[in-house]
């Protein structure tokens, strides 16, 4: 992976302190370069590092009152270590070429997280005001960690307390490497071993302890720098789930929650994994091995009635179950409500009553283990349903009322209703209000959307109609009289063929003129070749399909002195075709 470095281009800042010497750009310090706005910390090893941007910069700073000005030539023998990056727990980023919005964890982690609401409870309602879109090339300087899928992974606060200054989180970036490395050459080492212990066992020799021995020091030696010259802190116990009923004592930090670190006793075979994954040896300065710890709340349901609300919950160990709830936000509510269950429990239900219907309601659930270890969720909102619809009066609306002939004896009438109502056509030949009989169409069912067929219609006939819809709850509205026409019968079908007449030739040296008439509206097509049409083995051909009874076609590109053999056809727009007979003309010198 390719490390992006650049140097931050800030706005003119004031309050920078006067021109230190190199001599005095210690650890820590926080330099501009004389005539340029780029800014550098001051690491260890004689390191300078660049805040990419302003943004990260106030992640670690309130302002630029700190910053000191150098001269280019002081800091120059400085080499650059890298980029800085933003304050874990501090702000949000956004890859510009990757949607997602991740949190930025200790040891150069970002985390995705993965819902707005998540979001929310981790940062606030302004979470978005916190997200800072970083380019594309300044991702290197991160590795993605898991996704965090609640709130009780991530703690922002812990976070920031973990990694107070930008030289912690140097020292964490270089420990983290150096021990990952080590580990990776202890464990080529242990596979290597391993293989000789195959050989030696089919050979009736075991070297298991030797080999054992050598892994622990192995390990004990890969972690050294996660502690100065400590002893590796050692549990003898009676368990058979490590090497030798040895344990390893470390402190667990969870994945960016670095609040609700655990002091945990682990075997030899798993220390590997814990170290590499952020785990530190030893036990957690000021952490003693009660439960202190919450539970977890997850998956809040909420469904609503009209007067209640059934709310559900689980936590990951048996707790309590308290409902606060108002209809205001609960930090400013004048008056709040509860609904409590003192049973330990990890699924948790409770039933909200006496509410008002269609109504924003605000809560949050709260539950505590036994050892009174209180877990409070983020605050939430549900809307009670509508209480009982009063009784419906109201006749549907009726419009785009149309009536449409398809042919001599159909016809189809469509309308639409502002409610789902049933549909009823009345219909005859006469006023419906004279009429001495009537018709009637229905379709089954409660629609908007209403289309009904009428069949056994007079051809070229007039109808008077209306067309009816009732509700659900019978109120019924009717249409005004409206008519259609049914369509007339069609003349018949035309299946006699023009007849031609009036054939002229006038030929030309290399072009003749083909002329007739026909007594109807026709198509013009001259067919001809230099052998007589029946046994001709090529012909060529002229065509109009323009309709006309008055034809002439120009044949072209035909040899002098040539005798030729023709015929036309003509068709009507029916397709009935009609063709002379066979005739000759001889072109000119």
């Amino acid at each position: 992976m390719t490390l992006a470095l650049a140097a931050s281009t800030l706005a003119p800042l004031g309050g920078v302190q006067p021109v230190l010497a190199q001599s005095k750009l210690s650890e820590g310090t926080v330099v501009k370069v004389k005539g340029s706005t780029s800014l550098y910390y001051i690491g260890s090893a004689g390191k300078r590092y660049v805040f990419p941007n302003e943004q990260t910069f106030l992640s670690w700073y309130d302002d630029f009152s700190g910053v000191v000005e150098a001269n280019p030539q002081d800091v120059a023998p400085l080499l650059i270590g890298g980029n800085v990056r933003y304050k874990p727990g501090a702000l949000l980023i956004k890859i510009e070429s990757d949607p997602k919005v991740y949190a930025v964890s200790s040891n150069g982690v970002i985390r995705w997280v993965k819902t707005e609401t998540l979001a929310k409870q981790l940062y606030g309602d302004k979470w978005n005001l916190l997200v800072d879109d970083v380019p594309v090339a300044f991702f290197a300087n991160y590795n993605v960690g898991t996704a965090i899928e609640s709130a009780a992974e991530f703690d922002p606060e812990g976070e920031e307390t973990v990694t107070l200054t930008i030289s912690d989180s140097f020292r964490a970036r270089i420990v983290a490497k150096q021990v990952s490395k080590n580990l990776e050459e202890c464990e080529k080492a242990e596979n290597q071993l391993a293989k000789i212990q195959k050989r030696l066992r089919k050979r009736g020799l075991s070297v298991d302890s030797v080999v054992d021995g050598f892994i622990q020091r192995c390990i004990a030696s890969a972690i050294q720098p996660l502690g100065p010259g400590q002893p590796i802190p050692v549990n003898n116990d009676d368990d058979d789930d490590d090497n030798d009923g040895k344990k390893v004592t470390i402190c667990h930090i969870p994945p960016g929650n670095a609040s609700a670190k655990t002091t945990i006793s682990i075997g030899w075979a798993a220390l590997k994994a814990h170290i590499k994954h952020g785990d530190t040896l030893g036990a957690c300065s000021g952490q003693t091995h009660g439960d202190t710890t919450a539970p977890v709340i997850s998956a809040i349901v909420t469904t609503p009635h009209a007067t209640s609300t059934d709310i559900g919950w689980t936590t990951n160990e048996p707790a309590t179950s308290k409902v606060v709830y108002a209809t205001q936000t609960l930090a400013t509510a004048s008056s709040t409500f509860a609904v409590a269950n003192g049973s330990l429990v990890t699924t948790h239900a409770a039933m909200l009553p006496n509410l008002t219907p269609s109504t924003l309601y605000y809560f949050r659930v709260e539950s505590a283990d036994a050892k009174g270890n209180v877990a409070t969720s983020t605050e939430q909102t549900f809307t009670t349903t509508a209480g009982p619809a009063p009784a419906d009066t109201t006749a549907p609306v009726i419009s785009q009322l149309s009536a449409t002939s398809t042919n001599q004896t159909t016809a189809s009438v469509t309308w639409q209703t502002n409610e789902n109502a049933t549909g009823k056509v009345t219909y005859a030949t006469q006023p419906l209000s004279t009429a001495t009989t009537t018709q009637m169409a229905t379709h089954a069912g409660l629609m908007t959307s209403h289309a009904i067929n009428l069949s056994g219609l007079t051809a070229s006939t007039t109808y008077h109609f209306r067309v009816e819809s009732a509700d659900g709850s019978g109120n019924t509205a009717t249409s005004s009289e409206m008519t259609f026409t049914t369509k007339p019968v069609p003349p018949p079908v035309d299946t006699t063929a023009p007849i031609i007449s009036g054939l002229t030739v006038t030929p030309h040296a290399t072009t003749t003129v083909v002329a007739w008439t026909t007594n109807e509206a026709s198509t013009s097509k001259a067919t001809f070749a230099t052998q007589t049409l029946v046994t001709a083995t090529s012909s060529q051909m002229v065509f109009n399909a323009s309709l006309t009874t008055s034809h002439s076609l120009t044949l072209s590109n035909l040899a002098t002195s040539t005798l030729y053999f023709f015929l036309v056809t003509s068709a009507d727009a029916s397709g009935n075709t009609a063709t002379s007979t066979e005739t000759t003309f001889l072109t000119l010198p």
